[in-house]
């Protein structure tokens, strides 16, 4: 059945001409494209634009929805719009009859390339990342075509740079900036900077860290944004902070010091995560056979507490806490606790879900307004597939349903999930 969101009505309703100029650049497909009705009177809503650097999500949101990437039965990843007041999705696709189940479908992408998302000058952005290199493409928000606005094609001077391995993507609200590493022979890394101003295919350029004495020990790891700067780890597993403004005028004029020497009282450990200048630095004490947590102010290197979680069974995953404020440990049995930032109390997550007999947490996706969104549950499908010698083998599929949820409720472990409801 076709199904189809109209725009809320009230002061939105009034808005949706004005919308309509603004998504002009995002509109435009491919020569001879001709939109139907249908979609000339209706479009995606444009999310907030970042102003400040920012690390790259697969997910977008703001207080009115959330746009994600859902996997498919068949392993494609489709551009979906999550409407908060309404409890629906929908691919970023407006062609009627259009499955969204191959790539020529413009909310479709490879789930190989590793899909982020921004938003630049009202319109969405996607830049993937794969065996090929990257591409960059510009969603038409009345969902009939996508752009391909650049590729690693275009960067026709700096071609070694597919060699590297993709470490890092970046977006301050002006310039897309693109980090590699590189284990041989250079063992170091490097930055593309793509200004989004002008056209990108030309107005880029590479900033060749590895020419500078100042970046070397090689950088082993593209982190978080701590203080508006990129937190790196080198060689050396010292921590630096690089500022990308400096790192460009030095690479023009050799006098500017673009990194920045954390020095912060922690004897051993790893950092483990990183959310709103904080850090939690990890070490595995043998003796109690339990992880040892430190919690440290990174603008001001001053301990803030420390965790032992002896007791708890619990091993460690990195969780995307840049827009969530979450950290996360995860036990042997599917279990997971919340380490609350300011006190350090471990808060056992309640709700999960089961993925065939393996139990999961079920973990916030992202952040919408006082709700998160979430995968309720996976439906076990069985796909099919007939091999050359014409027998028929089966493989287990697991596609998710969605649900928002209140921030208070998932805390404390009350499954009030708004189930979303599929369109489109």
């Amino acid at each position: 059945m076709s199904y189809t969101i109209r725009l809320k009505s009230g002061l939105l309703g009034l808005l949706t001409a004005a919308l309509m100029l603004i998504l002009a650049g995002c509109s435009r497909g491919q020569a001879g494209t001709v939109s139907s009705p249908q979609a000339a009177q209706e479009a995606f809503p444009v999310p907030e634009t970042v102003t400040q650097l920012t690390r790259l999500e697969n997910t977008l949101g703001d207080q009115e929805g959330v746009y994600a990437f859902e996997e498919q039965v068949n392993g494609m990843m489709v551009l979906t719009y999550y409407d908060k007041t309404a409890a629906v999705s929908r691919p970023v696709c407006m062609r009627e009859g259009c499955a969204h189940n191959s790539l020529d479908c413009p909310a479709c992408y490879s789930p190989t390339e590793a899909p982020r998302l921004f938003a630049y000058n009202g319109c969405l952005y996607v830049l993937t990342q794969g065996i090929g290199g990257f591409c960059l493409y510009r969603q038409d928000l009345q969902g009939q075509e996508r752009t391909e606005v650049m590729s690693q094609e275009d960067v026709t001077p700096f071609s070694e740079t597919i060699e590297g391995s993709p470490a890092g993507e970046y977006f301050d609200g002006l310039s897309l900036y693109i980090c590699y590493q590189f284990y041989s022979p250079r063992d170091t890394a490097a930055i593309l900077k793509i200004s989004m101003s002008n056209n990108p295919k030309t107005n880029h350029n590479l900033l060749y860290s590895w020419r500078e004495v100042y970046l070397r020990p090689a950088v082993r790891m593209f982190g978080p944004v701590v203080n508006g700067k990129i937190l790196l780890r080198d060689s050396m597993e010292e921590l630096l902070l690089l500022d990308l403004d400096k790192l460009e005028k030095s690479v023009l004029n050799d006098t500017e010091e673009p990194t920045e020497l954390l020095e912060l009282p922690i004897e051993g450990g790893w950092l483990h995560t990183v959310w709103d200048r904080k850090g939690y630095f990890a070490e595995y004490d043998y003796e109690k056979s339990a992880w040892q947590l430190t919690l440290v102010d990174m603008e001001t290197g001053v301990q803030v507490y420390h965790l032992d979680t002896s007791g708890y069974d619990v091993g460690l995953d990195t969780y995307p806490i840049e827009c969530l404020d979450m950290a996360i440990l995860q036990g042997q049995e599917g279990q997971s606790w919340l380490a609350d930032w300011e006190t350090g109390e471990l808060k056992e997550l309640s709700l999960v879900q089961w993925r065939g007999d393996i139990k999961e947490t079920i973990l916030p996706l992202a952040q919408c307004g006082d709700e998160y969104l979430v995968k309720v549950r996976e439906e076990l499908y069985s796909n099919f597939q007939i091999n050359p010698g014409g027998d028929i083998s089966t493989e287990p599929v697991y596609q998710g349903q969605y649900g928002f949820i209140s921030v208070e409720d998932y805390l404390a472990g009350q499954p009030n999930y708004r189930i979303i409801q599929k369109a489109g």
